[in-house]
């Protein structure tokens, strides 16, 4: 699309060394908006609110807390970046409260608040309102990927839930074991790989949540004990992990 859109492309100058001259323009790092964050989280909530099993309170997963409001709090990023740290700054932090209304969300991006709501329409199509200004768009999740299509193009970030549950706490800085039983989603790293504290390194679902397994220092991934779509026992160890010295 970059390169459709490019005033060199529609001007017709064209030769076998396009690509190579304009490379800066046409692969620059994509920008993303405000909206298009607040949007991805709003896709990524409603999503793992349909998932709810919302009769019980104990069969809730989308932030539920007795008399208190509902929070979740959702790591955002473009899908190059998915193996950046939660306090990484190509990562973008959003906090999500359950309004007044159960359809709508209060959602904080930095230093601005946005109330916000989704409504499902035809196939893939929705309408986020936020603020008060109704955006359609055809949206999906690819996996960890919500991705937004509109006119103007097509928008794709990364979705990460980091609140589910403290996986900041491991038995030691050597090995990570599971928080509960559940089955093995995705490993986010390559064994060898160096990261820093706090990296995602394997994603795991259990009760209808994905929990997303962090690096507990700075080190690298010795072995992963289990591969995506493993089952997995609570306590199990997924991973033996090498803390730098």
């Amino acid at each position: 699309q970059r390169l459709a859109n490019h005033p060199g492309f529609k001007n017709v100058e064209l030769d076998t060394r396009f690509i190579e001259r304009n490379e800066a323009t046409l692969f620059a790092p994509r920008q993303f908006s405000t909206e298009d964050y607040a949007s991805a989280a709003l896709i990524g909530l409603h999503q793992l609110a349909q998932e709810c099993e919302s009769d019980s309170p104990w069969g809730r997963h989308d932030g539920f807390r007795l008399n208190a409001p509902h929070t979740i709090r959702i790591a955002l990023c473009d899908p190059a970046s998915a193996q950046a740290a939660d306090n990484d700054s190509a990562v973008v932090v959003v906090e999500g409260k359950r309004a007044t209304l159960d359809t709508q969300w209060q959602l904080t991006i930095g230093n601005s608040t946005l109330t916000a709501s989704l409504q499902p329409l035809e196939g893939d199509a929705v309408a986020v309102t936020l603020n008060g200004h109704r955006r359609r768009l055809q949206a999906y999740k690819d996996g960890h990927v919500v991705v937004m299509a509109e006119p103007s193009g097509e928008t794709r970030l990364f979705w990460r839930r980091i609140d589910a549950i403290d996986h900041g706490h491991h038995e030691t800085e050597s090995t990570l074991t599971a928080p509960m039983n559940g089955t093995v989603v995705a490993l986010l790293v390559e064994p060898g790989a160096q990261v820093e504290k706090g990296m995602p390194l394997m994603v795991m679902e259990a009760m209808k949540m994905e929990h997303t397994m962090t690096a507990p220092a700075d080190g690298s991934v010795e072995t992963f004990h289990f591969q995506a779509g493993d089952t997995v026992s609570q306590g199990a160890v997924l991973l033996d992990f090498a803390p730098s010295e």
